[in-house]
């Protein structure tokens, strides 16, 4: 069989020898970069919520983020949790229905809000970046942890933080430091465990380019600065106008549980640190199902809120719509900022895009390739279809007539 193969190689032609070398190493290359893909999407532990959640593909990790004109609390998220289960009641999609134990959620949560704050440990203080986490924000954001645990959200106090390895080395020159003490505006907390930042290039240019700690929503109000706070009251300049222009409530915002929370929070005199970013998990039967539950209970006015399906946010399809509208891509149209992992996660969809341009423009590459190769061939043949016609029937016409003879000798030998 080799030799075959290696006497039909040395009758090529040098260009066809070329072409055939080409065309294995685009396939090698377009099968390279699609697996590529592939690794990296799953290293995206933040996007991958949906997966941990069901592996059959039948939920969507939803992601929100908020403008701060939104106005949205901590207060608003038991009225949207509340939206949310009787939207998915509303389509016959509960736990029995689904086969769940009665003890297992039907969907899962959190919140946060970004900022800075000031922790200080034996008279050194450092100033680091903070996230206020609400509901279970480490489910969707799991850390590569180096001590201790997380804290959680069913915790009645407060006063726990996750520390980077880099602050915990500063203020105690280890990170084994599970339990020991903190001030945070000279309030004590206490360290729940110490984690390892993502420094890769993407993640710092993301703006994970510091220290940053995780603390609750309650620490991030009570002893933070920045992020988005209603520090104005309904008198506030430009606020009515902003308010007039948010678009009412439509039919399915109805039927799945009555007004946007995004209106209902706005009306009301929030105050305090405001959520900019709400991230769920849930039952997603049919594609697109759970991000349009959500859009109904937060409204469409991209102003105030943006809603990414992270679930299917580096499909193929949705590339060819990145690289679609690529020059509008780096275009910042609304009042919106992204926290760290949602700028990371845009990054890499402008990386996995090119990537699947170049892996498609390959596979073209190839198939041009490949096509010329069958023209020559086609062209150059030594045969037509009678003569294989012909060949087909000579061979049936020989493997009969054997067959005939075959028989006729078992006869002639039963016979003597």
């Amino acid at each position: 069989m080799l030799r075959k193969i290696a006497a039909g190689w040395s009758r090529l032609k040098p260009w066809m020898k070329r072409a055939l070398a080409a065309i294995l190493i685009l396939m090698v290359l377009s099968r390279g970069l699609a697996l590529a893909r592939t690794i990296q999407r799953n290293r995206l532990a933040d996007q991958n919520e949906g997966k941990r959640w069901a592996a059959d593909g039948s939920a969507a990790q939803i992601s929100c983020f908020f403008s701060e004109d939104a106005g949205l609390t901590q207060d608003s998220i038991p009225e949207l949790e509340y939206n949310l289960l009787h939207g998915l009641e509303a389509a016959s999609i509960t736990g029995a229905s689904l086969g769940l134990p009665e003890a297992v959620p039907l969907l899962e949560d959190c919140w946060s809000a970004s900022g800075k704050i000031e922790i200080s440990h034996n008279g050194v203080t450092v100033s680091c970046g903070a996230v206020g986490t609400g509901g279970a924000y480490f489910l969707f954001h799991p850390l590569r942890l180096l001590d201790g645990d997380y804290y959680r959200p069913e915790e009645i106090m407060k006063d726990r933080v996750m520390l980077d390895e880099e602050t915990a080395w500063v203020l105690f020159g280890s990170s084994d430091i599970e339990g020991q003490i903190i001030e945070i505006g000279d309030v004590p907390h206490y360290v729940a465990g110490v984690y390892k930042r993502d420094q890769d290039p993407v993640s710092r240019a993301a703006g994970l380019n510091g220290r940053c700690v995780y603390v609750s929503l309650e620490t991030l109000q009570a002893h933070g600065n920045g992020g988005f706070r209603d520090e104005g009251s309904a008198d506030t300049p430009g606020e009515a106008e902003v308010r007039d222009q948010q678009p009412a409530a439509d039919a399915e915002t109805a039927e799945a549980g009555g007004s946007s929370v995004l209106e209902s929070a706005e009306s009301k005199e929030s105050a305090g640190l405001l959520i900019d970013c709400y991230e769920v998990v849930m039952p997603n039967p049919v594609t697109g199902f759970a991000e349009k539950i959500v859009s109904s209970q937060l409204g469409t006015d991209p102003s105030l809120v943006t809603v990414v399906d992270n679930s299917r946010r580096f499909s193929g399809e949705s590339l060819r719509l990145i690289l679609a509208g690529w020059i509008r891509r780096g275009m910042q149209t609304v009042p919106m900022r992204y926290p760290f992992w949602e700028n990371r996660a845009r990054a890499w969809e402008n990386i996995f895009a090119l990537m699947f341009f170049l892996e498609n423009m390959t596979r073209i590459f190839a198939g041009f390739l490949t096509i010329l190769l069958v023209i020559s061939w086609y062209r150059h043949r030594k045969w037509t279809a009678a003569a294989i016609v012909r060949e087909i029937r000579d061979r049936n016409y020989d493997r009969q007539a054997r067959r005939a003879l075959e028989k006729k000798q078992k006869i002639q030998e039963n016979i003597t």
